[in-house]
């Protein structure tokens, strides 16, 4: 028995397993075997800093946990199943992004996102959703509608007090976050949007849909 959409409910047993598979914070997206995946679509420029974010968050992980983040393309991503994802940079630049967001009740277009109500439509905007790919597992996208914006969302996985570390992503951050241009001034305090989801039952598949009574926005 399952308490979904306000009732409860009769499910099978591999919908209760894959319902605890997408339960959150956005750290869960650590504790299964993760890939780190990185867009082709930037041009080399572009690329070439997101594989630099991508190899600092590697490295954070090996020093903080001493696990092991392969970083693969998006490209190269296509096949990959079995695998949680940290999904890195901008949705024009990375495939997986928009197909990973489409599991979460963000949508993104004109360089904004929407959450609910609100649009986020700075030219300095951040965020980092815990979504899914592949029907199965655990995707953590990392993403912004610009460059400096990304940046923003890479240092959360910089440790709070060097060198008293702890795994990246694991502090202080829920199943999704939006950052602003305070962010780098204020921290948490800088977030726009912050929250959890929850889970619906349709047709004998979960979904992911907005908790409002578990979230709160500046919009």
């Amino acid at each position: 028995m399952a308490r979904l959409i306000g009732s409860w409910n009769m499910v099978s047993s591999s919908l209760v397993s894959l319902a605890l598979r997408r339960y959150g914070p956005a750290r869960r997206v650590a504790e299964y075997p993760f890939l780190i995946v990185v867009g082709t679509s930037g041009g080399k420029g572009l690329d070439r800093v997101a594989m630099q974010m991508a190899l600092y968050i590697a490295n954070q992980f090996h020093l903080t946990s001493d696990a092991l983040a392969p970083i693969i393309t998006d490209t190269e991503a296509q096949n990959v199943q079995d695998y949680n994802f940290i999904i890195l940079g901008q949705p024009e630049d990375n495939g997986l992004i928009m197909r990973s967001l489409l599991t979460t009740p963000i949508s993104y277009d004109n360089k904004a996102f929407s959450i609910g109500n609100c649009r986020f439509s700075s030219n300095h905007t951040g965020l980092a959703a815990l979504a899914f790919h592949s029907g199965q597992r655990q995707a953590l996208i990392l993403t912004a509608n610009s460059a400096s914006a990304l940046e923003d969302i890479v240092h959360l996985a910089t440790p709070t007090i060097p060198p008293m570390t702890r795994s990246p992503f694991s502090n202080l951050i829920p199943d999704f976050i939006v950052t602003g241009h305070e962010f780098k001034a204020l921290g948490t305090g800088g977030y726009l949007c912050a929250g959890f989801w929850d889970q619906e039952l349709r047709d004998d598949q979960l979904w992911t849909v907005l908790n409002r009574q578990s979230m709160s926005c500046s919009c």
